[in-house]
């Protein structure tokens, strides 16, 4: 009698806690997609809405042929130091804003936030590019660290999308090619 009671008692804490996990794995998976879909992708939307006109003005400030080449490097500077820079600072902000309850997802947002500083010092490398405090290559040297940090949020919500079987929903395009995330 007494092993049919443990084997009842065992039964029944592992539906207990397979249904907890299955909660879990709900609430983490819904928590990712509202943090992809609902921020990380807006967030991206809106920088890349605000950079897209200075990069273009940034292009023909450069293509300039009646301005010397002083004149150029302190539009370009003044551009990224009021402009790019402030449009950084502010993804960083809304990115530090976004309350998160689960840790795999709250690791997400701090490796885009990481991404986010990258580029903010990127851009503060460029300006001292621009003064001719650092070269070229010290340049592309950030530039590569930061494409890999980029990989590295990409990978990471792969992973999580593999772990918390969701997927990208192709039928809707959103911003950059980017796709809202949806269960399988």
């Amino acid at each position: 009698m007494k092993k049919y009671y443990l084997i009842f008692i065992l039964a029944s804490l592992f539906l207990i806690l397979t249904s907890c996990n299955k909660e879990d794995i709900e609430d983490i998976s819904g928590e990712l997609m509202e943090y992809y879909n609902e921020n990380w992708i807006s967030i991206r939307e809106s920088k890349t809405e605000k950079k897209y006109p200075l990069q273009i003005k940034l292009f023909e400030i450069e293509r300039e042929q009646d301005a010397t080449l002083d004149q150029q490097r302190l539009e370009v500077i003044e551009l990224m130091e009021k402009e790019l820079i402030p449009v950084t600072d502010d993804a960083i902000k809304q990115f530090q804003k976004i309350e998160l309850k689960h840790q795999k997802v709250k690791e997400l947002n701090d490796m885009q936030i990481e991404v986010e500083r990258l580029a903010r010092e990127m851009l503060e490398a460029g300006i001292d590019y621009y003064k001719g405090d650092i070269s070229e290559s010290e340049l592309e040297e950030m530039e590569g660290e930061l494409s890999s940090k980029k990989d590295d949020v990409v990978d990471y919500i792969n992973q999580l999308m593999e772990e918390y079987d969701l997927e990208f929903n192709k039928d809707e395009k959103n911003v950059e090619g980017l796709y809202e995330m949806i269960r399988k």
